[in-house]
């Protein structure tokens, strides 16, 4: 079922059509296994387009009266399509992969994701793929699902014009790290732990760390300011 050439009415009239030849007892009796659906989403639809449409078409796919309740089977899926690529290193790009990857994972509508598709991917570039393992061999995990696994410790709530420390926890991958500390989107430290004197306004705190392999993780903290916020000290 290829998205944007199937529409509701026509799996509707299908079912309607298999299950009275089943009931009728025109045609076999083992119940359907799984339904297949393939997407080609553009990348500026973001996230919620692909989940959405997902989502909307499994929920159907379990609720059909047997035999032809069954889960649904993704046959394939991109993030980005000709015209409306974002580059294959951008962070974004990484990022909505691996949101796509966990919701299709965690949705228990769905059996499997049979074959994945990775828009944007140039074979022109020079640069790994991100999908990559170490030795350049595209695979189904690759650094795309991050054996390397960066969070942020620290206060989330701080004092007017308050000196505060926040440090990397950094979990997989292979070391050594190097780690990458932004603030409201400004690089402003290198290093495992970042001390940061701010003024009285809110400001969104990353950490990026990399592994030696090239894996990259990518941790984010929205830091608010309080009066009320416990006192804090490098």
């Amino acid at each position: 079922m290829i998205h944007d050439n199937i529409e509701d009415w026509w799996l509707n009239d299908f079912v309607t059509g298999v299950l009275s030849a089943y009931e009728s007892g025109t045609c076999g009796h083992k119940p359907i296994s799984e339904w297949t659906f393939n997407i080609y989403a553009l990348w500026s639809h973001g996230l919620s387009f692909f989940t959405d449409y997902i989502g909307r078409h499994a929920a159907w796919a379990v609720s059909l009266p047997a035999p032809l309740g069954a889960p649904l089977v993704v046959g394939a899926w991109v993030l980005g399509w000709v015209g409306d690529d974002v580059p294959n290193d951008d962070p974004a790009y990484l990022a909505r992969l691996r949101e796509a990857k966990a919701w299709l994972f965690a949705n228990p509508n769905i059996r499997m994701a049979r074959y994945l598709l990775f828009e944007p991917w140039h074979p022109e570039n020079s640069d790994p793929h991100p999908l990559a393992d170490a030795a350049g061999n595209l695979n189904a995990t690759g650094r795309a699902y991050a054996e390397v696994a960066g969070r942020i410790t620290g206060p989330a709530a701080i004092g007017p014009n308050a000196t505060c420390m926040w440090t990397a926890e950094t979990t997989g991958g292979s070391p050594p790290y190097t780690y990458e500390w932004l603030v409201d989107d400004v690089v402003v430290k290198r290093r495992h732990w970042l001390v940061f004197a701010h003024s009285a306004s809110p400001f969104v705190l990353q950490m990026w760390v990399f592994d030696a392999n090239g894996g990259r993780s990518n941790a984010r903290l929205n830091v608010s300011v309080s009066a009320s916020a416990p006192s804090c000290a490098p």
